[in-house]
């Protein structure tokens, strides 16, 4: 009986850490860099990602430039824990638009939906120096984003 009280406080303390999860560790591996796709004849989509020094706010930086290098679109989202321990995003953009809803981190994958731990609308599938977006967790459509230098001293 005893083996089952530790092993069942075991798992509430790892389910605890992980439901508290910081966006600064959600997002490990992209913060701190800015990442580039080529959109289509030379456009290019870039996002830099900042973090608060105690991880607990993320912000990504998102601007789209045409072929000459100016910026036709933009918008900023900013990540935060509320208090139940979900991770929630806010992103405005160049058009007026909020667009709200909630990320975790799946292994190797980021998963953004509408409510904590729904079902998928957006996925990130994260390598080392490459990460690429889906719609949904079965989409065979992607962009590429690559690692493309630092973040530098914009954010937060």
């Amino acid at each position: 009986m005893r083996q089952i009280a530790v092993i069942t406080l075991a798992a509430l303390v790892a389910g605890g850490a992980a439901h508290a999860q910081k966006p600064g560790s959600t997002f490990a591996g992209l913060v701190g860099s800015c990442w580039v796709a080529d959109v289509e004849l030379g456009v290019t989509d870039t996002h830099c990602f900042t973090a608060a020094a105690t991880g607990k706010a993320v912000m990504d930086i998102h601007k789209v430039r045409d072929r000459a290098g100016a910026v036709t679109y933009e918008g900023v989202t900013t990540y935060r824990t509320e208090g139940d321990g979900a991770i929630r995003y806010d992103y405005l953009n160049s058009a007026g638009d909020l667009l709200s809803g909630y990320a975790r981190r799946e292994g190797d994958r980021l998963v953004f939906s509408e409510a904590p731990g729904g079902a998928p609308a957006t996925v990130w599938y994260l390598g080392p120096t490459a990460y690429e977006v889906g719609a949904g967790s079965t989409s065979s459509v992607r962009r590429k984003f690559v690692k493309a230098g630092p973040a530098g001293g914009s954010g937060l």
